[in-house]
């Protein structure tokens, strides 16, 4: 059933792409009320800045076309009423349901009947000056009774995208200092007081102890230690050698989250090793102070080469570090630390067999030292010229007078780096490379510690205190509110309000979702939903937000009406500072806040899919942040590679939501549905050092860099997961290179040229605004000329960004500094497909309709200059299918899947990933062909292969249709069927010849069937998972044969010319 559905989601998915095909052929409907209000505040806002007195001929006629469509729509409106008011008659509801229903019906006439009085005001209007007069109070009123539209106030202090502020004091040395800073004592603490503190603090805080022990010891954590023996050397040696350290302060990660990553920053470290020690029976405290590190120490536990850079390094983290100098030289750095103290069995064996403790002994498993592999330099292997790809594009472009840049030549650009990879691929391949023997190394030098040391690993200057648990004011938090009313927000009277720390969030879901208030409002909403009523009346429910962590309730706020606004806030705190972001919500949002704690890595998410069923809106978006982020860390680290800097994700947090789209009338909710899935991220930030040899500019374009590539992600990771909609997402990167596709200017705003530019920029008044105040702020903007138009959708991207540093916002029409993805109508429980990883499909796909369509029309042309009926009609049929088959296209990406295997060689895979679902594709002639290129990912030293393509036969035994001895084959398919394509070959890695399959559905693509409204030609159709012109699709498995797919179709993008 699980996979059925699967199926069905994709295929609907699949058919939403056909919808704009058919919609210019349907009859004209009467305009939403909504859309005749904005139009009429549009026109009444141009009247009222006019000065003329010569329009009142034409504002009469327009007043008139504007009037009858208004009767149209309170006339489609009140029957919408009237039939509303017989089904629910007819459902037998709750008396409450039906009051609701008369207040808002008679609210709307009241509107309605308010409107149209001041129309009538203003046709009778005697003279110009009155007409003015009467079209302000019109307008008054029209905003009054219009849905608010906000846009986010952009804040050039707070860019989303950049880098936390540094930790500017130096460690504490001394035990008032210390103590008062770890226990959070008052500045008049003396040591006394805090040394009695610590004593009363364990004793009344054991049962607390207990919980969280309970709470950090997990099923895999007990397990892991009794795979350890529960040996006290062992567990240290495990957590010592196996777990990276980051640079970063205060509780991050659930101990859990830690081991999964196998990386935690020193609070987190130290939680993981106590964790595992109290699994043991072994007690432990946490032990914190400032200790004392020598330089070439810092520098291997960092892995920097510059100790200017590891102490920036540190202090961006958040950790206080103070230099020692001796003969103009840093010999060494003071920092604050902590570490894990356990009651330990010591004398006489230290720690090697533990019956019963007898001392306190210290055990700091995150400080370490490294050995380094340098990585293959391959500007030097395998040379790329940067500097003639970079001459080329600035040569190619053009720019005008005001500086906008067109024509950026991006087909050279793809060419010259296809042509780089596959001089690469040839290097890696000649010379019997894995791919990560490329990339730098650092790996722990292990421990290896047959008993425990008597001390620390360095000089120990003042230790601050001791506590059973880390404090709550050195964990990173994060508190949620909910507020009915922008009053509300500004006075901070939340509905709803809750703390919670990011090591109890760890990788599980935090997310806001509305449920009925009552229990009458419950039973009205399963009685309509079973009932035949198609449109969802938001005004009959009252509903709550519930904040939930994965299925268990946090907090619960009062009930609101759905559809109507709610306003949010979220604060980010640490141990030094808080940040604030604010949004704002629709009742009946589905909202997830997508943290990101120290980084997130692909074992965390791909363990979070086998784990917890993806079946739902909220754990569909949870994927969708998981994945966003773990991208982003990749390609960050990639990017800090190639600019040489280090750096460190910060916490981070995005909001991931399936927003309810909402029709008003006046104001009022009328009905809703679901179409898209948005990412707003609010803070993105990391450390970001320097060395000192780097150029002046390399902060600025590192963080360019991966800005761009983070824009770009918002829209890319919703089409990996989702598929391509009508529409393809929407994000700043993917505007911008839309603008330089249609040849728009791309501009950049500065101070200098603010006035000139300003003015020529076809953009909304809020997205000016937003560029005038970067400016303001000595920041500077790109922008394109104009808005842009992709389907219904019509705005633009741009970025404000700081001059210096490189931090910026990417931002979309709407504020949002983010992407969106529209799809059809959609239901909450539309299921996320598995795919871990994607590449997106060919930019020529675009460039390539367009000129079929050029060819085909001038072959009409041509038809009909000869009066060849004949040719006219199968033109016109090719004309059409070929933007059908366009449409489809565009939803279908290339798709990267990792599969599960056992042993050697891939046996299952994960979802739909050992299926492949191919469309045939129709011809000029009629027939119908899809050729599909298989062959073995080169990376496997395999041999002697034998393909086979095996038909199945309904009721039949299967035939085999295709074989080959080669490494790579094509075959074509002319028939719809299941087939299954089978290879085996002998391998060095094992003895036994080793085999796999993967299953192929060939399906007639050309459909009929109801889906949005639309309606299409033929059967209905199956999902076509990753159907795209010259798609490559990537199963790389945990073994040493996996199957590398090229679906190549022989179509009118390739036959016909």
């Amino acid at each position: 059933m699980q996979h059925l559905f699967n199926k069905t989601v994709t295929a609907i998915l699949f058919l939403c792409g056909l919808f704009i095909l058919s919609t210019a052929a349907k009859a004209q409907k009467t305009p939403e009320l909504s859309d005749t209000l904005q139009r009429m505040e549009s026109q009444l806002t141009q009247w009222q800045n006019r000065q003329r007195r010569a329009d009142t001929e034409y504002t009469h006629r327009y007043l008139d076309e504007l009037t009858d469509q208004l009767f149209h729509s309170d006339d489609q409106i009140e029957a919408e009423f009237a039939t509303l008011e017989e089904q629910l008659r007819d459902l037998n509801l709750p008396q409450v349901i039906y009051q609701r229903h008369f207040q808002t019906r008679d609210r709307y006439r009241q509107q309605m009947t308010t409107l149209l009085n001041h129309l009538e005001a203003l046709w009778a209007a005697p003279n110009h000056q009155q007409l003015r007069t009467r079209t302000n109070n019109a307008l008054k009123y029209l905003q009054q009774v219009q849905p608010e539209r906000l846009q986010p106030r952009f804040n050039p202090n707070q860019l989303p995208v950049g880098f936390p502020n540094a930790v500017q004091r130096a460690p504490f040395e001394t035990d008032a200092q210390l103590s008062q800073w770890f226990l959070g004592l008052n500045a008049q603490s003396s040591v006394n007081r805090a040394t009695r503190w610590q004593r009363s603090s364990m004793r009344k805080r054991e049962s607390r102890r207990d919980a969280q022990e309970n709470l950090f010891i997990t099923p895999e954590i007990q397990a892991l230690a009794e795979e350890l023996d529960h040996h006290l050397v062992k567990i240290y040696n495990f957590v010592h050698d196996t777990i990276a350290f980051v640079p970063t302060y205060g509780a991050v990660q659930h101990p859990q989250m830690t081991l999964d990553m196998k990386r935690g920053n020193a609070f987190d470290i130290a939680q993981l090793l106590a964790a595992l020690l109290n699994a043991a029976n072994i007690q432990t405290r946490y032990a914190y102070g400032t200790v004392n590190i020598g330089t070439e120490r810092v520098l291997n536990w960092l892995g920097t080469g510059d100790i200017n850079e590891a102490r920036n390094l540190l202090a961006l983290g958040g950790i206080p570090n103070t230099a020692l100098v001796s003969g103009g030289e840093i010999k060494s750095l003071k920092i604050e630390h902590i570490w894990v103290d356990g009651w330990i069995d010591f004398m006489p064996s230290r720690g090697a067999r533990h019956r019963k403790g007898d001392m306190w002994v210290p055990l700091d498993v995150s400080f370490k030292q490294h050995t380094f592999t340098p990585g293959t330099n391959l500007a030097e292997v395998v040379p790329f010229d940067i500097e003639g790809l970079r001459e080329h594009l600035l040569a190619s472009a053009q720019v005008d007078a005001q500086g906008g840049l067109t024509g950026i030549d991006a087909s050279y650009m793809q060419q010259a780096l296809s042509d780089y990879q596959a001089e690469l691929h040839n290097y890696i391949q000649s010379n019997d490379l894995n791919p990560a023997d490329l990339l730098a190394k650092k790996t722990i030098i292990p421990a290896n510690r047959p008993v425990l040391a008597a001390g620390l690993p360095y000089q120990l200057i003042k230790i601050g205190g001791y506590a059973n648990e880390i404090p709550a004011h050195l964990t990173h938090r994060l508190t949620i509110k909910f507020y009915h009313s922008l009053s509300a927000q500004y006075l901070d009277n939340p509905t709803l309000s809750y703390t919670l720390s990011l090591p109890t969030l760890g990788s599980q879901r935090l997310n806001v979702t509305y449920v009925p208030a009552s229990e009458t409002d419950a039973k009205a909403l399963e009685t309509i939903r079973a009932s035949d009523i198609t449109e969802l009346p938001l005004y009959l429910f009252n509903v709550k937000p519930q904040l939930k962590l994965d299925d268990t309730v946090l907090a619960e706020g009062t009930a609101i009406g759905m559809g109507k606004l709610q306003y949010y806030t979220f604060t980010l705190t640490d141990p030094h500072n808080a940040y604030t972001e604010k949004g704002h919500a629709t009742a009946g949002d589905e909202i997830v806040f997508g943290v990101n704690g120290n980084g997130i890595t692909s074992e965390l998410v791909q363990k979070r899919l086998e784990q917890v069923p993806f079946d739902s809106a909220a754990e569909n978006m949870h994927q969708t942040g998981l994945h966003f982020w773990m991208e982003h860390d990749r390609f960050d680290a990639l990017a800090a590679q190639t600019y040489g800097v280090h750096t460190q994700r910060m916490p981070s947090v995005g909001t991931f939501f399936m927003p309810l789209t909402v029709k008003y009338f006046f104001g009022i909710p009328k009905s809703g549905y679901y179409k898209q899935r948005q990412i707003d991220v609010k803070r993105n930030v990391q450390t970001v050092t320097v060395p000192n040899e780097a150029s002046d500019d390399t902060w600025f374009r590192f963080l360019s860099h991966i800005g761009m590539h983070g824009s770009y992600l918002e829209g890319s990771v919703l089409e990996q997961l989702f598929g391509r909609g009508s529409i393809p997402a929407r994000s700043t990167t993917q505007i911008l290179r839309e603008a330089n596709e249609r040849n728009i200017p791309i501009y950049t705003i500065t101070p200098d040229n603010i006035g000139e530019l300003l003015p020529q920029l076809s953009v909304s008044s809020e997205v000016k605004t937003d560029i005038t105040t970067a400016i303001h702020a000595g920041q500077q903007a790109i922008v394109p000329q104009r808005e842009l138009a992709v389907g219904h959708w019509s705005g633009t991207g741009y970025i404000l960004q700081d001059r210096i540093t490189g931090a910026g916002a990417y931002l979309i029409e709407g504020g949002y500094n983010g992407g969106t993805h529209d799809g059809c109508e959609i239901e909450q429980t539309a299921l996320v497909t598995n795919n871990p990883r994607l590449k997106i499909a060919k930019d020529s796909l675009f460039k390539q309709f367009d000129e079929d369509q050029l060819y085909w029309q001038a072959q009409l042309e041509q038809a009909k200059q000869l009066n060849n009926q004949v040719q006219i009609d199968q033109i016109t049929r090719v004309l059409d299918m070929s933007a059908r088959l366009f449409v489809g296209l565009l939803m279908a990406l290339e798709i990267e899947i990792e599969l599960k295997g056992e042993g050697c060689f891939v046996a299952q895979a994960y979802g739909q990933s050992d299926e492949i679902q191919l469309p045939l594709r129709h011809n000029t002639l009629g027939t119908q062909q899809v050729e599909a290129y298989f062959s073995v990912a080169q990376i496997t030293h395999c041999w002697n292969h034998t393909w086979q393509i095996v038909q199945h036969n309904a009721g039949d035994m299967p035939t085999v249709i295709g074989t080959s001895d080669k490494a790579a084959f094509s075959f074509t398919f002319t028939q719809e069927g299941q087939y299954t394509a089978q290879v085996s070959a002998s391998c060095k890695a094992t003895t036994e010849r080793v085999s796999s399959e993967v299953e192929v559905y060939v399906h007639d693509k050309i459909a009929t069937t109801e889906f949005c409204d639309a309606a299409t030609e033929g059967n209905p159709i199956h999902p076509a998972t990753g159907a795209t012109v010259e798609q490559q699709t990537l199963l790389s498995v945990q073994g040493v044969l996996p199957i590398h797919f090229t679906l190549q179709y022989h179509s009118l993008f390739s036959t016909t010319h």
